[in-house]
């Protein structure tokens, strides 16, 4: 064999390993999601349910694993959060994240390292226009079907955002500068 049939060879197997990674790595997208905002206050604790979400990412899943998480952008409309307490608590959420200015809540992923079912996700979150890094823990499950269910929990302190806790009746009810972030989502080939 001469040595431009050998490095010919060589050339067309990573061409071939190359393809077969690339192929088998899909796009995501969601099919459902559970994710609430947990809180305190002065007067109560509360929750507030996210009623509309974006995702999309890549997956790659062998058998019943998943193997590698890429590209990743979860997107949140602001007053898609609804809170158990009514209107005057969303009001008083939505000037919190300065709505106006900033309608989304975004979160990047940088990469994401998977041991078994669980993921270390790295990535940016950006809230009220403060974009922070962020690394967060997420157990993913491949399903029969072949979805794959995603869920954690995120503790975030609205002040690393420079947000100002929400207040109500003159100052005397005041929100907790930390949430947590519960979150359950299925997502599809």
């Amino acid at each position: 064999m001469t040595p431009y049939s050998k490095n010919t060879l060589l050339v067309v197997i990573l061409i071939a390993l190359t393809s077969s990674l690339a192929f088998s790595q899909k796009a995501y997208s969601l099919k459902s999601h559970k994710v609430t905002v947990d809180g305190t206050s002065s007067l109560h604790d509360w929750t507030s349910e996210v009623t509309k979400l974006e995702w999309a990412g890549q997956l790659t899943v062998e058998g019943t694993s998943v193997k590698t998480v890429q590209n990743v952008t979860v997107t949140i409309p602001v007053k898609s959060i609804k809170s158990e307490k009514g209107g005057m608590m969303d009001d008083k959420t939505y000037e919190a994240f300065i709505e106006e200015k900033n309608p989304t809540i975004t979160f990047k992923l940088t990469n994401a390292t998977v041991s078994g079912g669980n993921v270390k996700a790295n990535g940016s979150l950006t809230m009220a226009g403060v974009t922070k890094p962020i690394v967060m823990n997420v157990a993913a499950k491949v399903m029969s079907d072949g979805s794959v269910h995603l869920s954690g929990s995120q503790a975030i302190n609205m002040k690393d955002f420079q947000m100002i806790p929400p207040k109500a009746v003159m100052g005397t009810i005041k929100v907790g500068e930390k949430i947590t972030l519960l979150f359950e989502l299925v997502v599809t080939p």
